[in-house]
């Protein structure tokens, strides 16, 4: 099930610096939120603690979520969950501690609540395999996104820094809900079904405490032309 929103501008094209843009999310209605959680196909809870210390990763200038599977080197009998990365400004996975003496915190986050660090080097290979797994079927797929023709991509749910960071002001805040919607997006030139994350605040059991609801509107940073897994 999707339901419809209207931008009321363009969605927003491929960019460079992601923390400068203010048009890479739209705030949710409270009535957006409750038909967001009716027509959600999925969602995971990353407790409150693992996103703050994503955002303290160096040059952390958001963060972002890939389709994954919580069972170990991506395994058969996949556990659908979503991986959650640190970005930095432009865009790029901030999956190697190259930069920096310390490692890059990497999660797992499952519909159960449960959440798994893992590490940088098992991120990487579950992003750069991701188009395999997900042909082979050891990667859920709720995330495909149809395109013109016969192109499919996958979207890469992307929040800034600002947001994630007005999301834990909530108060009484304990988990950060991520939820799959399909949306019908009106724009400034035509409408569009566009497959994407919200982010909430949550409870320990991942209520959702405030209507402080974002949707990501930049569902494949940095490299949009080039698709999400080509």
């Amino acid at each position: 099930m999707a339901f419809t929103i209207n931008l009321g501008s363009a969605l927003p094209t491929n960019t460079t610096n992601i923390t400068q843009q203010t048009d890479l999310s739209k705030t949710m209605s409270s009535m957006e939120v409750d038909m967001m959680k009716m027509s959600s196909s999925f969602s995971v809870m990353c407790h409150v603690e693992h996103v703050d210390e994503l955002l303290q990763t160096p040059t952390c200038g958001g963060i972002r979520l890939y389709p994954a599977n919580a069972n170990d080197n991506m395994a058969t009998s996949p556990i659908p969950s979503l991986l959650v990365v640190a970005v930095d400004e432009n865009g790029e996975d901030l999956v190697t501690s190259t930069m920096s003496n310390l490692a890059t915190p990497c999660y797992i986050c499952q519909p159960n609540g449960d959440v798994n660090k893992v590490s940088e080097e098992t991120a990487r290979g579950m992003i750069n395999n991701l188009k395999p797994n997900i042909q082979v079927g050891t990667v859920f797929e709720p995330l495909r996104n149809t395109l013109s023709g016969n192109t499919r991509e996958y979207f890469k749910a992307t929040f800034t820094r600002k947001i994630v960071e007005d999301i834990l002001a909530t108060p009484n805040i304990r988990s950060v809900r991520f939820d799959i919607v399909n949306l019908n997006v009106l724009d400034n030139t035509n409408i569009m079904n566009l497959k994407t994350l919200a982010i909430s605040p949550a409870d320990d059991s991942g209520n959702i405490v405030d209507g402080n609801a974002e949707l990501s509107l930049l569902p494949c940073p940095p490299k949009c032309p080039q698709g999400y897994i080509d």
